[in-house]
């Protein structure tokens, strides 16, 4: 240290910069063993959606709330101490689950895809379309086709037929024999490849052992566009629907006010839950929401309550529509 004091002052500075500047980068690179949760900034939806048609304004806002959840260096284990809002966990805690980039995106594409269905037919519009496929959500545990079909695959065609409903498909499969082999063309990855699927019955009907779900391209009466940036995940479906329905109706949904709102969304429109509703809530107030429409089932969730915030638990899109149309 005394040898340190003898140097020239502008050694010792240079020095004592070139330090700082290493213990930044260490602390900014060093990775530890936790995760930092903290409220996101709220996305502004009807900057996210464009639609190819005349539409009608809001007045006020729809805000799609978002939570940041990033693993924690030691900068960001230093930020969470002064940050009330910011919470360390460990990766085996209770926290908004982690995704890979392609599996958020997927969850997204299908949220908009699924919010453009959703609004449409509540306006009025027969969307159906026709058949693209069978979508593989999941195998059965006893399937005998688990090393053969994936998730996400979508089945084509079956016994030589191309499907054009999915009551054509069910009589193939109910009309065939256990144990019976039908061929089957399914979409992988954006090819196509042939495939044996076997048929068994392990209780009263032949099956082929998937959790399945039919998807029809969309006859949509105009193009809606969505650019949602690098907010991905499920949870903006209901606020999407929203905003889609308010944008296509002279009548104001927002009446002036700013409205957040989060939840997935399925075909039918009802409403799922998500996950760092708390968090959420607490983004939501800090950008001014009003309103906030949550997912009936995240009600048991919330331990905390915004203030001066009316916070309005839905179960469908229906239930939303209702509420801020009162």
């Amino acid at each position: 240290m005394k040898a340190l004091r003898d140097k020239p002052l502008h050694v010792r500075v240079v020095r004592g910069f070139l330090l700082a500047i290493f213990l930044a980068l260490a602390a900014f690179l060093t990775p530890t063993p936790y995760h930092v949760q903290a409220p996101g900034h709220p996305s502004d939806v009807e900057k996210m959606i464009k639609i190819e048609s005349a539409t009608y304004p809001s007045q006020g806002k729809f805000l799609l709330p978002t939570v940041v959840s990033e693993p924690a260096t030691i900068l960001y284990c230093i930020y969470s101490f002064f940050d009330p809002e910011a919470v360390l966990t460990r990766e085996s805690d209770d926290r908004p689950k982690a995704q890979t980039p392609d599996s958020s995106d997927q969850q997204m594409a299908l949220s908009q895809y699924l919010s453009s269905v959703v609004a449409l037919e509540a306006l009025g519009y027969d969307i159906r379309g026709r058949l693209r496929g069978i979508r593989v959500l999941d195998l059965t545990q006893d399937s005998p086709n688990r090393e053969i079909l994936q998730r996400g695959d979508l089945i084509l065609a079956l016994k030589g037929q191309r499907l054009e409903d999915f009551k054509q498909f069910s009589d193939i499969v109910g009309k065939s024999k256990p144990g019976q082999t039908l061929s089957g063309e399914i979409l992988r990855n954006e090819k196509t490849q042939e495939v044996q699927l076997e048929v068994y019955q392990p209780q009263d009907r032949p099956l082929i052992g998937v959790v399945m779900r039919a998807e029809y391209i969309p006859d949509f009466p105009f193009r809606i566009n969505f650019q949602s940036g690098s907010t991905l995940g499920a949870s903006g479906g209901l606020v999407f629907a929203l905003q889609i329905y308010d944008l296509l109706t002279p009548e104001d949904l927002t009446k002036g006010r700013i409205i957040a709102a989060t939840g997935t969304l399925d075909g039918n429109g009802g409403v799922g839950p998500i996950d760092g509703i708390n968090f959420k809530l607490k983004g939501a107030q800090r950008a001014g929401a009003e309103v906030i429409l949550i997912p009936q089932d995240n009600l048991k969730d919330v331990d905390w309550s915004p203030q001066g915030v009316k916070v309005i638990p839905v179960s469908s899109f229906n239930d939303a529509l209702h509420a801020l149309q009162k």
